[in-house]
Parts: C-alpha cells; structure tokens; sequence
C-alpha cells in the first residue's frame, strides 16, 4: 500500500466502502492470480473440499479453523470491499469468511514487521472501520498470531485425528462424561473416566473436528486441553 493511501484518520479523510459477494469476474481474475501464487492446496474435513493456499499463513490458519469446535464452516476469497479515501480506491479479498454459532466474522492473515499485530496492518485498519461501520466482524491475524505456541501445535496435533471416524457408542459415552461433570473437563480427565476406553482421548479430538465439543487449546500438553460440550453438540 502506497502513503499515499492511507488508513483515514478525521473527518476530512473520510473512508467509503462497499461490500459484495465476489462476482464471476472476480472469481475469474482470483483464479488467474491464484494460478501464479498458489502453493498448494488444503484437505479441508470440515468443509469436505480441497481449498487452495496462497501462502504458507493461509494454510496453517485453516488448520486453527478446522480444529476450533466453535467453528462450522469457512469459505476462501468470497467476500470483496472496495475501500476508498482521499479519491483513491482499492479492492481488498478478505481471506476467509468463518461461520459460527453466533455469527460470520471476516479474517485476513497479513505479514508484518516481528512484533507488530495483524490489526496494525494498514488495510486491516481499513476494512476494521469499515466493518465496524457497517456491524460486520472482523480479525486481522499475523504469521505470528496464526502460530502462536501452544495453540497452534495442539491445532496440528488435533487435526492428527481427522481420518478417525469415532464410534457413536464411544461419543456418547464420552458425552455422558462431559455432562456429568457440569459440560467440561480435560482429556486427561475423561480418559481417566473411561479406563476401559482406549479410545476415549482421540474420540474426544474427533469430536472437536466435528465441532461437537469446543477444545481450549492454551494447554501445553494436549490432554491437559479442556473440553466443552457444545450446546445440541450432538443434533
């Protein structure tokens, strides 16, 4: 981004936006850059598609969106805003559009100087005001956030279990467990529960992935992570 354009800071700076679906035109130019930029593409289990990664940032925040069970469902390049300020204008594709249960939040990963947030990004500030202009949500991650430790390894480890299909019997006891003790408990706890289950601890990562139950990934062992059950987690 040039200083010239630059994020609108008082009145007489006033930002104009305009959100829209990507149009086919936009999809066919995407496509044309994606063809260049592309690195390689991600098994998404969550969205049952394979999704094409521009950078190494884009992948790894997928595999943060496919294990976080408050997620259920994220789409790549479907969103464009026009930003506009000082008579220059620029389109901006925000790089995912994440659906959960209590909303849609707009999330682009940008690179930048180490120890700078993703939300110091200039455009992020931009399509920031925008949104909240407009009652959109919106997060603005760096490398750095996408891959902060411990978070980031348990997503990985997690996403280790997204071939297992666990046995419903296993779910429910699992589930049973979890409602027992008031909703939650760590890994370590239900598999302590459950001594005749050997596959109580990969169960519980399984439903994670199916967004049955909702991990907190701040633990640095991941059985020490806690599990949530989420509401109607298994409707």
């Amino acid at each position: 981004m040039s200083d010239e354009f630059r994020v609108p800071t008082g009145d007489g700076d006033r930002l104009i936006h305009d959100f829209a679906p990507a149009s086919q035109d936009d999809w066919k130019a995407l496509t044309r850059g994606l063809e260049r930029r592309v690195h390689g593409v991600f098994a998404s289990r969550k969205m049952q598609a394979s999704i094409p990664w521009r950078n190494r940032a884009e992948r790894d925040l997928m595999v943060l969106l496919e294990a976080d069970g408050r997620v259920l469902g994220y789409e790549h390049l479907t969103d464009r805003i026009t930003l506009s300020t000082g008579g220059k204008a620029r389109v901006h594709y925000p790089s995912f559009r994440v659906r959960t249960a209590t909303g849609r939040v707009l999330v682009d990963v940008f690179r930048v100087a180490p120890g700078r947030r993703g939300a110091d990004h200039p455009i992020a500030q931009m399509v920031a005001r925008a949104c909240e202009q407009t009652g959109r949500a919106y997060r603005a991650l760096s490398e750095a956030e996408v891959h902060l430790r411990p978070r980031f390894d348990n997503a990985r480890h997690v996403l280790g279990y997204r071939r297992m299909t666990p046995d419903p019997a296993t779910v429910l006891r699992v589930t049973e467990v979890l409602s027992r003790r008031s909703g939650t408990a760590t890994v370590r706890q239900i598999a302590a529960d459950l001594p005749d289950e050997p596959q109580a601890a990969g169960t519980v990562f399984a439903m994670a992935l199916r967004s049955i139950v909702c991990l907190d990934m701040s633990a640095v062992d991941p059985l020490d992570m806690r599990a949530t059950l989420r509401a109607r987690g298994l409707s």
